[in-house]
């Protein structure tokens, strides 16, 4: 059978992790009432894309709200890591 190098096949995965960095002013882990969100803090997103035991990152920074997502990842263990906030 003949050989075809020329054929590329992207891939993108349809999972996505995100959720708000805020204010947590009581301690309990919840955003509660009065908890704002944190804008412009950086999240990075660490894990083994494409399985090559190799570990890539992707950053973000909090929207207005505190609020950050990551779309499109495949099904590998991710660890997310948030920097400290300026003036906290």
């Amino acid at each position: 059978a003949p050989t075809n190098l020329n054929q590329d096949f992207g891939y993108r995965g349809t999972g996505s992790i995100g959720d708000t960095v805020f204010f947590d002013a009581n301690g309990n882990g919840i955003q509660d009432g009065g908890e704002p969100g944190i804008p412009g803090v950086v999240v990075t997103l660490t894990g083994d894309f494409d399985n090559d035991t190799v570990l890539e990152s992707f950053t973000t920074t909090t929207g207005a709200g505190g609020a950050y997502l990551f779309n499109n990842l495949p099904a590998v263990t991710w660890t997310v890591s948030v920097a400290t906030p300026t003036g906290t």
